[in-house]
């Protein structure tokens, strides 16, 4: 029998990266990634949700949000070791320690074990309780007490999936898991057509969620063995790993826990308070809300590796400083339009009728993502640098914000009183941009702060002042008019916020932000093959 120290030492021999399979991809080329895959789910979504509505009708959609929030809701149970995983893998690949790596990997699996079979036996067990304490129809206890139990199979699978996945985004290669992700979207996606084309019911859709989720799971297993063969991918218990991840993990489990307070306490508030119909009201343009926000967060996402592995606090300002600014700025450049235009797509995507009860609240959830999106780069900097407590408490003050407000809010303005919760609750993430700032470059940075967060909202206000009132020239609108409107107030609100920003000059982020993508590699590549540039 081998040792402990003779495993050891034989782990923790540097591996040189001739002796890897993976090549990490450059910051640009990861985001880029990230990006993309977050738009196309967005593609997906869009064509998905109104034939849900469609065939499924709104109260029957409304209950598929409830599960969907419920699954949401189990992820607690993750308990934050996914980010810890991410976190300590790539902090330990960087130093080519794969005996770290292991330990870590192992632990967090043996643990995901232990509490996928605690949380199925309870949520099996008390189904008919849960089901009790939701406004459905009593012709349908049975069916959505079914839907939970499934739904805690899904929940196993998907933090599994979630640990397999921070393996290819540890080594830098979100290229991966992005491919990963969008393959999984379309299969999901297009078994959901045709399960409710066919006419097939609720429990259909989530047996089909089972069947994608264990097949993305199989082709991680795959890959990961490509990328670095001497990964193990089995549970393996470690006092020590253990220590590792929890010690990070106690706050990112409870930044996830107030961010489902915040994310999904008032779906769940109204649910209870008015019914199944008005969460579809909310649900669906915020939906649509947050995967927007996802295309600026997934990007700001794959710094979190990199801040992990830096040792150099000069990279870390450099990267704090463009990532919190562009990260802001698309925010605004996606939010504002989608804002004005709100009424208008979920008349044309939907139905005038939908329109009229989730416009305005739709408008709200809108405005709410923007400041979170700014927040994006700073919380992935307090994570990657192991002070994660910091994000706790911004996202706590959110979620505590958005629950009490909800409750007060809902019984006198319905779902309109949700999407004020929203409004009130995105005032702490501007508080930890604010704080992030300070922390790395101290009050001598207040100007600068000014300009680079400060500025761009107030260009914003303009910008949404200056579209509702081109808006309010067109009587109706089509699918045409819509979105050649859309590229317009988005290229006026890039023009003023980014324009502006290059115009004042001195440490212009416009200007950094876009040199950053010149020089990469793919841009390189495309600038060559039509003729704007050569290769070297």
């Amino acid at each position: 029998m081998m040792t402990d120290g003779h495993k050891t030492n034989e782990a923790t021999t540097t591996i040189s990266p001739s002796e890897t399979k993976s090549t990490p991809r450059g910051a640009v080329t990861n985001a880029g990634w990230n990006a993309f895959s977050t738009v196309w789910n967005i593609g997906i979504s869009f064509i998905l949700a109104p034939l849900l509505i469609h065939y499924l009708g709104t109260a029957e959609y409304g209950i598929l949000l409830l599960i969907w929030s419920f699954t949401g809701i189990l992820g607690i149970m993750n308990f934050g070791l996914g980010e810890a995983t991410l976190r300590y893998v790539a902090h330990y690949y960087g130093d080519g320690d794969y005996e770290g790596v292991n330990r870590v990997f192992g632990s967090t699996l043996s643990f995901y074990v232990v509490i996928c079979a605690g949380v199925s036996l309870i949520v099996v067990t008390a189904a008919p309780s849960i089901v009790a304490l939701m406004k459905i129809p009593d012709g349908q206890h049975q069916l959505v007490g079914w839907l939970l139990r499934v739904s805690c199979l899904i929940f196993s699978l998907g933090i599994v999936t979630r640990a397999f996945g921070s393996i290819p985004m540890a080594l830098h290669r979100y290229d991966i898991s992005s491919k990963i992700e969008i393959g999984q979207s379309v299969v999901r996606s297009t078994g959901y057509i045709v399960l409710v084309i066919s006419k097939f019911g609720l429990l259909h859709l989530l047996m089909w969620d089972v069947i994608t989720s264990s097949s993305t799971l199989l082709v991680q297993f795959a890959v990961i063995r490509r990328l670095s063969p001497q990964i193990r991918l089995l549970p393996s218990f470690s006092f020590k790993g253990l220590r590792e991840i929890f010690s990070y993990s106690i706050f990112s489990f409870l930044t996830y826990v107030f961010h489902m307070m915040h994310r999904e306490s008032g779906k769940l508030a109204l649910g209870s308070l008015a019914g199944p119909a008005p969460v579809a009201y909310l649900g669906t343009p915020d939906n649509v809300s947050q995967r927007v926000h996802m295309v600026v967060a997934s990007s700001s996402e794959t710094l979190l590796p990199r801040f992990s592995a830096n040792r150099d606090p000069r990279v870390a300002q450099s990267l704090f400083l463009s990532g919190t600014w562009a990260a802001l700025a698309l925010s605004i450049v996606f939010f504002i339009p989608l804002i004005v235009l709100m009424p208008d797509f979920l008349s044309l995507w939907i139905s005038p009728e939908f329109s009229k009860e989730s416009a305005a609240v739709g408008q709200l959830v809108a405005l709410s993502y923007i400041t979170q999106g700014g927040f994006a780069p700073p919380a992935t900097f307090f994570r990657g640098t192991g002070k994660p407590w910091v994000v706790t408490i911004i996202i706590a003050l959110a979620g505590i914000v958005t629950l009490v407000s909800s409750l007060i809010l809902i019984p006198s303005m319905g779902v309109l009183g949700v999407g004020y919760a929203y409004l009130l609750g995105s005032i702490a993430p501007l508080l930890g941009v604010m704080a992030g700032w300070l922390y790395l470059f101290g009050s001598s940075a207040v100007m600068a702060l000014m300009r680079s967060v400060g500025l761009p909202l107030l260009l914003g206000a303009g910008a949404f002042m200056i579209e509702q009132g081109i808006r309010n020239y067109f009587i109706g609108m089509n699918w045409f008019e819509l979105i050649a409107l859309g590229g317009l107030f988005a290229a006026l609100t890039g023009l003023l916020v980014f324009g502006v920003d290059w115009l004042l000059g001195g440490d212009s982020f416009s200007r950094k932000f876009f040199e950053q993508i010149a020089r990469s590699e793919k841009v390189a590549r495309l600038s060559t093959h039509f003729g704007f540039g050569r290769a070297h």
